[in-house]
């Protein structure tokens, strides 16, 4: 159902998935901004709990809440692309359901965006922490946000160059912030792709990069966004899986940087790093490693773990050179000449 005619300067972009607990609040803090020429457009991916009908009830009330339901869940990163295609505006700000949004946020990213002809534009970011989140958790997103803060702290404005030289020095460390601090010119989607739906616990991270090493990136330290994070939270559910299976996101992220196209720059500044950053041999290490761990899982009898195996042949299907690469029999030269020479 769709009460919005005109196409708005900026889609709030609002992925929901059984998201009852904090939606009230995402959603006021989304239509509370001082720029209104906005849409929200709420895309469910398909809840059991009562988040649809929440959204709908803010739909009736004001025209700019657009909601789109998917017929069947999609699961969490193509549900992000999913928004972003039926997104109409110029602009593509992200809210997650739980997250909040300062009045002035949209209005103050777009502008710095627009002045400085950036499509990537970030914010610092406040916590808020629900319930009883463990020290090390608190201690991590603090640390987080000093290191941002220590990137920036020069100039609110990287270069593509700055950006590619702070990519090589801190692999899969996200500097950039959480999807709810960006503001996204829609037309580095249409240059660069969607999020990648492979990765579970890095996509920003990933994407981030391959904008970043492009274009640069424009930041302000204005805590214009809320980051909540709390027992249910997909950031939890994150940290509370399988390191096995994270360790498996850095390993897309390498194959990724030593294959993709568009990592081009990125692998060309690799090369001229002193000590030279080879990513297909930090890709070969860890990729054995990843290997000997899913075989070492389903041979121990007593400690069977059929998940690891599958995780495994599942990466291993969607990028199928890492057959090859996670083979201890391969060698450097022989990779060489598979990827880059007749094969």
């Amino acid at each position: 159902m769709s009460y919005y005619r005109s196409k708005p300067t900026v889609s709030i972009c609002l992925p929901t998935f059984n998201g009852v607990n904090y939606l009230n609040e995402c959603l006021e803090s989304a239509l509370g901004q001082t720029m209104t020429d906005t849409e929200i457009l709420v895309v469910d991916d398909a809840s059991s709990d009562e988040t649809v009908a929440i959204a709908m009830e803010y739909a009736q009330r004001d025209r700019r809440v657009r909601v789109h339901v998917n017929q069947k869940n999609l699961g969490l990163v193509a549900n992000w692309n999913h928004s972003v295609k039926l997104a109409q505006g110029e602009w593509i700000k992200f809210l997650f359901q739980d997250d909040l949004i300062a009045p002035n946020c949209v209005e103050r990213l777009v502008s710095l965006g627009t002045a400085a002809k950036m499509p990537l534009v970030t914010c610092k970011r406040d916590f808020i922490f629900e319930g009883d989140v463990r020290r090390e958790m608190r201690e991590f997103f603090f640390k987080n946000a000093a290191d941002i803060d220590d990137v920036f702290h020069v100039s609110d404005k990287l270069s593509a160059r700055e950006f590619q030289a702070l990519m090589l020095n801190r692999i899969a460390v996200n500097l950039i912030g959480e999807p709810t601090t960006v503001l996204l010119h829609r037309s580095v989607f249409s240059r660069f792709g969607y999020f990648n739906p492979m990765l579970i616990a890095i996509p920003d991270v990933e994407y981030w990069s391959r904008v970043g090493i492009h274009n640069g990136v424009l930041y302000t330290p204005e805590p214009l966004a809320g980051f909540r994070f709390h027992g249910a939270s997909t950031s939890a559910a994150n940290y509370g899986k399988r390191t096995y299976r994270i360790e498996l996101d850095v390993i897309i992220l390498l194959y990724e940087y030593a294959f993709n196209p568009l990592y081009r720059p990125l692998r060309d500044a690799a090369s001229q790093q002193r000590p030279r950053i080879d990513f297909l041999a930090l890709l070969k290490d860890r990729a054995q490693k990843a290997r000997s761990a899913a075989e070492d899982a389903m041979a121990n009898s007593a400690k069977q773990d059929p998940v690891t195996s599958q995780d495994w042949r599942m990466i291993v299907a969607h990028y199928p050179k890492l057959e090859g690469i996670s083979r201890p029999s391969w060698n450097m030269p022989r990779l060489l000449r598979a990827f880059f020479g007749s094969a």
